[in-house]
């Protein structure tokens, strides 16, 4: 038998008549409940995926950035200590070079790198003793060289193209980056 709420001088509810207001949630307080913990929830989880979709992002630009910034520091020197070119094609050049042990020195394009070998003293770049890969095997380098040589002096221009590929294939997660350099050689001394 269900007994009227009583209340005290000060004209409160009784601690029973609390206790049985206060004993569940109705149901409009539910779906407040449940709509502010999903619109939380989706703010996180869109806050996450962002925060992982741009450190992939950085990664792959800084992968390029950087393979870009050492094969064009390794070609610029390679370059400018040679004295000479013993032959030049659009994805090959061959140098003859300063320092013994490195004459000739071959750079090269090959399956989408750029590869660089020397030693062996052939005026064909055969018989190299060294032969390593310049730029990163996970990005595809791309270089062609060109003969910019005056009466006076030898000059090589070369174009380098680093990018990344996706392999899920979101554009997002592509980058490229370009670099054109002209260099002399030091000439015979």
């Amino acid at each position: 038998m269900p007994t009227a709420d009583t209340t005290t001088d000060t004209g409160c509810l009784s601690y029973t008549a609390r206790q049985r207001r206060q004993a569940g949630f109705t149901l409009i307080e539910i779906v407040i409940y449940v709509l502010l913990v999903a619109v939380i929830s989706t703010a996180v989880i869109m806050f996450a995926s962002d925060i992982v979709i741009n450190r992939v992002r950085g990664e792959s630009q800084q992968a390029v950035n950087h393979s870009l910034n050492f094969v064009t520091k390794r070609l610029t020197h390679e370059l400018r200590a040679a004295r000479a070119i013993h032959f030049l094609t659009a994805d090959q050049l061959c140098l003859d070079m300063t320092e013994a042990d490195r004459d000739p020195t071959f750079i090269y394009q090959q399956n989408n790198q750029v590869g660089i070998g020397w030693g062996g003293g052939s005026s064909d770049c055969t018989g190299l003793q060294q032969d390593e890969v310049l730029s990163d095997p996970a990005l595809t380098s791309v270089v062609s060289f060109q003969d910019l040589s005056t009466a006076g002096s030898q000059n090589v221009e070369f174009s380098l193209t680093v990018f990344s590929q996706s392999s899920s294939g979101r554009a997002e997660f592509e980058f490229s980056g370009d670099f054109t350099s002209s260099v002399e050689l030091r000439t015979s001394q």
